[in-house]
């Protein structure tokens, strides 16, 4: 079963940028009291620092893992600074789609999973927590895959639902 990423998290480490800089920039700028949030190709979240010697940035909205890259070299284009440690993924959200609809109440009373989560009267998906991340079953057969940090995490997470669900 192959999934699709859907967005990227990434913190980045630079050396120092300043606020005001950020502010005039033709974009969209959100000022915030200690961060300004532009969005562009990609949504930048740039922090005010009391480092001296750095600032931090996260940027959302990769619409894959192949443009992180991407999104780090298309806010170079508009500010001057340089990367201090290699950029952190945070967190991939991904989507997977099962070939049918999923008995949600029919997995818990099964208990497929170790740790889960369903209360229908709040929100219609059963969240299940796995050491590499978090998977939100659907019964429709959709699948939202999130907190993630590496490709290989989402594989281990998709194996392991995919096994579970052939226990129904």
């Amino acid at each position: 079963m192959d999934y699709k990423i859907t967005n990227v998290k990434v913190s980045i480490k630079t050396s120092p940028i300043s606020l005001d800089n950020v502010l005039q920039l033709n974009f969209p700028v959100k000022n915030h009291n200690n961060f300004a949030v532009i969005k562009t190709k990609y949504t930048y979240s740039i922090f005010k620092t009391n480092k001296i010697f750095q600032n931090h940035i996260n940027i959302t909205g990769i619409p894959s893992l192949d443009k992180v890259e991407d999104s780090i070299n298309y806010l170079k284009e508009y500010l001057d600074f340089e990367i201090l440690k290699k950029p952190q993924i945070d967190n991939i959200i991904a989507n997977l789609k099962l070939p049918h609809q999923i008995n949600l109440a029919k997995v818990c009373e099964k208990n497929l999973f170790k740790l889960m989560k369903l209360n229908t009267e709040k929100f219609p998906g059963l969240f299940v927590k796995f050491d590499k991340g978090t998977a939100i079953l659907f019964h429709s057969g959709n699948i939202v895959l999130m907190g993630a940090k590496t490709d290989n995490d989402l594989k281990c997470l998709t194996a392991n639902i995919c096994a579970a669900m052939k226990m129904l």
